[in-house]
């Protein structure tokens, strides 16, 4: 027989790992005030929607590094508190935000060549 236990939490840190050109590019203006846009997530399979309010500032920054490097260049993850929604069958993910890395170049790659500021490009 397993042994169970039962441990109360008040939400889980959460990292869900996302593909580039999964991301709407127009979910925040490219300039100006950015606010609060909101993504649903759903878990394939599952009914249940996760409602991710982010910070536009941090989306905008992470759309910018994507097109900087490219889409099969970065690893982008999403963050934050998963907690229980407002209404029923949906959870919230607090304080979610992306961090993006840049994937290190395989051997004998060529990196991309970036304009230079004030360099007429």
């Amino acid at each position: 027989m397993v042994q169970t236990a039962q441990i109360t939490v008040p939400g889980l840190k959460v990292a869900v790992p996302l593909k580039a050109d999964a991301l709407p590019r127009g979910l925040v203006p490219p300039d100006g005030p950015a606010g609060e846009p909101v993504i649903e997530l759903r878990i394939e399979g599952a009914p249940t929607t996760i409602v991710a309010r982010i910070n536009g500032k941090n989306y905008r920054k992470m759309l910018k590094t994507v097109a900087e490097h490219g889409a099969d260049s970065v690893v982008i993850v999403l963050q934050g508190n998963l907690r229980p929604g407002s209404t029923p069958g949906t959870l919230t993910l607090e304080s979610a935000g992306f961090q993006v890395n840049v994937k290190a170049p395989t051997a004998g790659a060529q990196p991309p060549v970036l304009p230079v500021p004030g360099n007429g490009q």
